[in-house]
């Protein structure tokens, strides 16, 4: 049964500040979690004691953040591999890429080329049964 107390909500609100911190930090670097706790205004240490009793890490949760938006630009731009990996805070786009395979299964460019066809049929490509980009 999922909790519905206010304690809870917190959390949940909390992580997704969080998150939302990490996407806006992302294109200018790899997201400290020092950057990230003063962007929330929370200590490091509340931070990453939130998350764990959220049942995260902070560095799942960034990897999380790169591949919902990795896979949302992929779809949703023309934006070439090589600037997303940017966008995302990778430095080289070989490591975009070979993150990229890890999450999905597939190179970015391969997801790309089969995404037109899955999402005029509703399906989901990415390997975690969620939708991309959602």
């Amino acid at each position: 049964m999922a909790r519905c107390d206010a304690s809870s909500m917190q959390k949940s609100q909390l992580v997704n500040e969080i998150e939302n911190a990490v996407q806006t930090l992302l294109p200018e670097s790899y997201p400290s979690v020092r950057r990230v706790a003063a962007r929330v205004g929370i200590s490091v240490r509340t931070l990453q004691r939130r998350l764990h009793e959220s049942g995260l890490t902070y560095s799942s949760l960034v990897q999380t953040v790169r591949h919902r938006e990795a896979c949302r630009w992929l779809l949703r731009s023309q934006q070439s591999i090589s600037d997303i990996g940017k966008a995302l805070g990778y430095t080289d786009p070989s490591h975009f890429s070979r993150a990229f395979r890890r999450w999905a299964d597939m190179s970015p460019r391969s997801f790309r080329t089969r995404a037109g066809p899955a999402i005029h049929r509703g399906t989901s490509l990415a390997r975690n049964g969620r939708t991309p980009g959602a």
